[in-house]
């Protein structure tokens, strides 16, 4: 490092060089006019004088001001010396950061490198991930489907084949999971239709059974003791669902003008997880199944499946209903047909309103165009 110039003092303050120089070309006047030694000796003693005089003035100050010159002095001293070494230490950095620059210039690929790995080892972990969640699929599923919650069942279904066919479409490994994703799919499809069904024809049936066998006691035309009873025969021919069952079903249903619309004014079908019987709350029920149609896309296919089962599903409503008013002792066999057949009808009618509705809402929702019967049909 070259060496620093030693500081130096600061000059002192300087008359007036008019003044400087009029004195001094009066002395070399003075001098030049003088015709003999003793002038010039003379002059030289005033000259002498007044230095001593000067001097002495001098070192009256500097005696007077001693404290604040060696304070002064002392001050510039390390004022230098800081200077000296910020000098030296952001020569230092400027050195370490070119260093620096070098260094990094020489593994700009290197780094680049590194950088990337880094990126292709996070996209990894996170489809590491995503099929350890996609292989516990099948089993969640299997959980839904045995507690009869279908929404959530079709969610994750939707959702597994969504990432399965998008981010995890070329992961070989998965290509047997991806098929039975799709077979769950359509035995999901077909499970929920026969759900729809059954609801329909069935369950609002067992429902209102006990109304429409009060009217034909009412009439006088049916023994409600007789021992092969309608209401006896139809428990040997059509699955029943329980007593306490019949008597949530009935809450949710109104009978004389079609279904309740009290839960169908909400936009969002949900689900509660915690239910035992999710088939307690119909028109949730009816909601969720057609929902879970939407989610599968299928809602054009479950609307020409229930126009094409609603004939054949009707004569076997008649036919059972046959059968089971053939043993019974009525006067007016006929008649009790007729009557309980119209009860009957009238009660899938109130059940097809609430699918219409809920098809109506689901093709909306997803943005769906199906040709909805209606009930002429």
């Amino acid at each position: 490092m070259t060496s620093v110039p030693v500081p130096t003092k600061p000059p002192r303050g300087v008359k007036n060089p008019k003044e400087t120089s009029g004195l001094l070309m009066s002395v070399i006047r003075t001098l030049s006019a003088s015709e003999s030694n003793e002038q010039r000796d003379k002059e030289k003693a005033k000259l002498e004088k007044e230095y001593q005089k000067s001097d002495q003035q001098l070192d009256e100050l500097v005696s007077q001001h001693h404290e604040d010159l060696t304070h002064v002095m002392q001050a510039f001293a390390k004022l230098s010396v800081f200077v000296n070494t910020s000098r030296e230490k952001i020569h230092t950095v400027k050195e370490n950061l070119q260093a620096c620059k070098a260094l990094l210039s020489c593994r700009r690929d290197e780094l680049k490198k590194l950088w990337l790995e880094g990126i292709e080892y996070k996209h990894t972990l996170e489809l590491l991930e995503k099929i350890n969640q996609l292989k516990e699929v099948p089993l969640e599923l299997s959980n839904h489907l045995n507690n009869r919650h279908y929404l959530h069942a079709t969610e994750l279904l939707v959702s597994s084949l969504k990432l399965g066919s998008t981010s995890l479409k070329e992961v070989e490994a998965l290509k047997d999971l991806r098929s039975e994703l799709d077979l769950k799919k359509q035995q999901l499809h077909i499970s929920l239709m026969e759900e729809l069904t059954k609801h329909i024809y069935v369950t609002y049936l067992d429902a209102g059974q006990e109304m429409v066998t009060s009217r034909l006691i009412r009439q006088g035309s049916y023994r409600e003791n007789t021992p092969n009873s309608v209401d006896r025969s139809r428990r040997e021919h059509t699955p029943s669902i329980g007593f306490s069952k019949r008597e949530n079903v009935r809450k949710h249903l109104d009978f004389t003008n079609g279904p309740r619309s009290d839960k169908l004014s909400n936009d969002k079908v949900e689900e509660d997880l915690t239910a035992t019987n999710p088939e307690l709350d119909s028109h949730n029920f009816v909601a969720i199944l057609i929902e879970c149609l939407g989610l599968l896309k299928k809602l054009p296919e479950a609307v020409e499946k229930l126009k094409i089962e609603m004939q054949v599903e009707l004569l076997k409503l008649v036919e059972r209903t046959s059968r089971q008013l053939v043993p019974s002792d009525t006067s007016h066999p006929l008649v009790d047909l007729l009557t309980m057949l119209i009860e009957q009808f009238r009660l899938i009618t109130s059940a097809h309103k609430l699918v219409l509705s809920q098809l109506s809402k689901a093709a909306q929702s997803h943005k769906v165009h199906i040709n909805v019967y209606d009930l002429s049909d």
